[in-house]
C-alpha cells in the first residue's frame, strides 16, 4: 500500500505485484525457450543457426513511491503514559518470572538432595533390620544347645550309674 498526499489527507493506494505462481510460470517458460534455442537440429549436416531472439514479456512496472518528507510522530501524552506503564508491567512480569524460575531451580535441587538422603537412610534402615533379623534368628540355635545340655545331664546320670556299678563290682571282688 502506498500513501499519497492530497492536500491535507493521506489516501491509501493499492499496488498489484505478481504472485509467486506467475513468476514461476514465467521462469519455466523462459527455460523452455532457452532450451529450444540451444538444441541443435538433427539433419545430415549440422548447422547452427544464429539464435532467434525470443520475445520476452516485459516485467510489470512497479509504481514509483512518492518521496514524503519526514513527518514527526505525535502521540497523545495520555497514550504515552499508558505505553510506559505497560512496558513497566511487562518488565515486572519478566522479573517475577525470572525469580520464579530461580526459586523452582532451588526447590528442584533441594528435592534431589532430599531424595538422595532418603535413599541412603532407607539403605541404612534396611541394613539395621537385617542385623536385627539375624540377632533374633540366633535363639533358634539355643534349643540345640539345650538339647546338648540335656544329653550332658543324661551322660552325668550314666556316669553315676557306671560308678555305682564299678563300686558294686569292687565290693563283690573284695568280698570274694
Amino acid at each position: 500500500m502506498v500513501l499519497e498526499k492530497n492536500d491535507k489527507e493521506f489516501k491509501p493506494q493499492e499496488i498489484k505485484l505478481p504472485t509467486l505462481e506467475d513468476l514461476k510460470k514465467e521462469e519455466e517458460s523462459a527455460k523452455e525457450r532457452k532450451e529450444e534455442t540451444t538444441k541443435p537440429e538433427k539433419s545430415e549436416i549440422q548447422t547452427l543457426a544464429p539464435p532467434t531472439p525470443t520475445p520476452q514479456k516485459p516485467l510489470p512496472e512497479l509504481p514509483s513511491f512518492p518521496k514524503l518528507p519526514p513527518v514527526p510522530v505525535f502521540i497523545r501524552l495520555e497514550r504515552y503514559n499508558d505505553v510506559i506503564k505497560s512496558i513497566g508491567e511487562v518488565k515486572n512480569a519478566i522479573s517475577t518470572l525470572a525469580n520464579s524460575i530461580s526459586l523452582l531451580e532451588d526447590v528442584e535441587s533441594v528435592r534431589r538432595e532430599t531424595l538422595r538422603t532418603l535413599k541412603s537412610v532407607a539403605s541404612l534402615v534396611d541394613e539395621k533390620i537385617s542385623d536385627l533379623e539375624s540377632l533374633f534368628l540366633r535363639p533358634a540355635v539355643k534349643p540345640k544347645i539345650r538339647e546338648r545340655l540335656g544329653e550332658v545331664k543324661g551322660l552325668e546320670t550314666l556316669i553315676k550309674d557306671l560308678k555305682s556299678q564299678i563300686e558294686s563290682l569292687k565290693n563283690q571282688l573284695g568280698s570274694s
